[in-house]
This record gives structure tokens, sequence and C-alpha cells, in this order.
């Protein structure tokens, strides 16, 4: 399996060989590399995809420590995925929850990005989090009734019955809840 060995820990990877451009996926909070697969699938001949299992998510390293998931910290564990890239610039696309990462590492590291895409970005000031809403996400990923129900109001358009859909919930199961509650 691929992974990055950095000194902020091992962070699993998914690659589409290639030379140029290079593109690098971040994903979500409840996603994981795989999210970008059909993404990685799609790239033009020739061009370098990679999509990083961030800490926390899928089978890269975990914390139970809330600061390991702040901004900058996760911003520090992009640079040293991308370090371990050996590549001049990357283009870097990030969607929801890890958009200010890849917002904070653009800032710090300007020489290391030849572009920033942001999907589905959080807001500016933040996404308030109801404090209800902590109980169920330390809960979310030892509970597949409540995986299934995430999934499905962040991913309408799969059907309930699309295998792409059962690996996702098998990489929410092996979240850390950390992970879930700090972004919140």
């Amino acid at each position: 399996m691929p992974f990055f060995h950095t000194d902020r820990g091992r962070f699993f990877y998914r690659l589409v060989p290639g030379q140029a451009p290079t593109l690098v996926f971040l994903h979500g909070n409840l996603g994981s590399s795989r999210w970008w697969k059909p993404t990685l699938e799609r790239l033009p001949q020739g061009w370098r995809g990679i999509a990083i299992d961030q800490l926390g998510a899928g089978q890269s390293d975990q914390s139970d420590r809330a600061e390991r998931y702040s901004i900058p910290e996760l911003a520090a564990d992009l640079a040293g995925c991308i370090a371990a890239l050996s590549t001049p610039r990357v283009h870097l696309v990030a969607h929801s929850t890890s958009t200010p990462v890849a917002i904070h590492y653009a800032l710090n590291f300007p020489q290391e990005v030849a572009t920033l895409t942001l999907v589905g970005p959080v807001p500016v000031m933040g996404a308030p989090t109801p404090p209800e809403a902590y109980p169920l996400l330390v809960r979310l990923p030892a509970e597949a009734q409540l995986r299934a129900r995430a999934l499905q109001a962040s991913l309408p358009a799969l059907a309930p019955d699309d295998p792409l859909l059962r690996q996702f919930d098998i990489d929410l199961s092996q979240t850390a809840p950390m992970r879930l509650v700090a972004q919140a």
C-alpha cells in the first residue's frame, strides 16, 4: 500500500502515475481519498493525481488530540506529504472542511502551489455546529445507521445500494471520532 512517511506520521494516498501537471486532492470531514477515486480515474493521460487520506481518515494515522486536527496542523501534514512528492509545484484541489487547510497551505507555501481549487468550501467565518451534534459525531464511526444517514445526506445522488457508498461507509467507520469533533 502506498504511504507517505513523514515526521508527522504515516499518510495513505491513491496515485495516478504521470508526469505533469500534478494534482493533489484533499477530502472533507466525512470523506477519505476514496471520494476522489472517480476523479482520479478520469484525469487526462499523462497527468499525475494524488489523493491523500488526511490525519484521522481512511488508512492514515489517527490522533486523539483535538489540536492535531487544527487547520495549521493539517496544513503542516500536507506540507510533509507534498515535500515527499518531490515535485516543483502542485495544483491543489480541496473539498469542504479541507478548504481552509488548502488555503492555509497555499498562503504559507505559495511557491509550491500552481493553482488552488476549492470545491464546496466552508464559509469564511466557519459553519457553527449545534451542541447537540457533538455526541452524534463521537458515535458516528461506530454506528452504521448514523453513518448511513450522514453519507446519504452528503451524497444524495448516490443510490443506497451503490458499491461506492459501501466503500465510503467502510472508510467512515475507520475515521477517528476526534477528527469529526475537532473539525466541527
